[in-house]
């Protein structure tokens, strides 16, 4: 099986030049060298998928709503991002218009502006974008389970 970092659907989730130190001092190697501090963000992450179930449940017809399936997906994918790259949390955490959850990063890449999306439909299939200032520069399935990702 292929180490997270060499996954094709993780590899737009990669060290990006806006927040490398993850808000910690840059000069405080020997602290930083044995724990890579976790982003606060990664609970906002959670609290937006939580919200978007609990206000499309109320707004939402049954097909607009993210089911089980897209949910699930969406939460193991984000559990193994949260400990693989703790200081790279999603931008934002979205209901996809027709159904299903769209997790995205965003970030500034050589000076680019770089967008990874990770896109989990209700009819179980998975997708991964990448987006360089604007441009799809490569769009491929992923599975819904990261565990399942083949070597």
């Amino acid at each position: 099986m292929l180490a997270l970092t060499e996954n094709n659907a993780t590899r737009g989730w990669a060290e990006t030049e806006d927040n490398a130190t993850c808000g910690r001092a840059e000069t405080d190697s020997i602290a930083t060298e044995l724990e890579q501090a976790e982003s606060p963000l990664w609970e906002e992450c959670m609290n937006a998928l939580l919200d978007i179930l609990h206000r499309f449940k109320s707004e939402a017809t049954d097909n607009e709503l993210p089911n089980p399936t897209a949910i699930h997906a969406a939460l193991n994918w984000i559990t193994v991002l949260r400990k693989e790259f703790p200081c790279q949390p999603p931008t934002y955490v979205v209901a996809e218009p027709g159904g299903g959850i769209i997790v995205e990063r965003r970030a500034r890449i050589t000076g680019k502006d770089s967008l990874c999306e990770l896109t989990f439909y209700n009819d179980g299939r998975a997708e991964r974008t990448d987006y360089i200032n604007g441009r799809v520069v490569e769009m491929l399935p992923i599975q819904q389970n990261p565990h399942d990702c083949d070597t």
